[in-house]
């Protein structure tokens, strides 16, 4: 189910805003996003020509979905404050904790 949703988003988001949006190496990314949100990366996936995207979650429920391009660089182009998944529990509820 989030395999779908996350490509759906992908279709929705990154097409138009590729062409409007700055990219970063993804290690400053996840720091940036870490550090000033509390997000932490929850799930990447690449398709076979290189193309991928890799999101952001935090415990508070914000957001942050990027696009991954074949250079390896990183692309925001979607966020939000909520995550929820349809009918279901809050999305942050699914993803198990880092291990320390």
């Amino acid at each position: 189910m989030v395999r779908c949703a996350l490509a759906l988003l992908m279709l929705i988001f990154a097409a138009p805003a590729i062409a409007q949006t700055a990219c970063y190496e993804v290690d400053s990314l996840q720091s940036t996003l870490a550090g000033k949100l509390g997000e932490r990366l929850t799930f990447s996936g690449r398709s076979a020509n290189g193309i991928g995207v890799i999101l952001f979650v935090a415990p508070a429920g914000n957001w942050t979905l990027t696009w991954l391009d074949p250079d390896g660089a990183a692309c925001p182009v979607a966020s939000g404050d909520t995550s929820r998944l349809p009918d279901g529990p809050a999305f942050i509820e699914l993803i198990p904790e880092d291990p320390a």
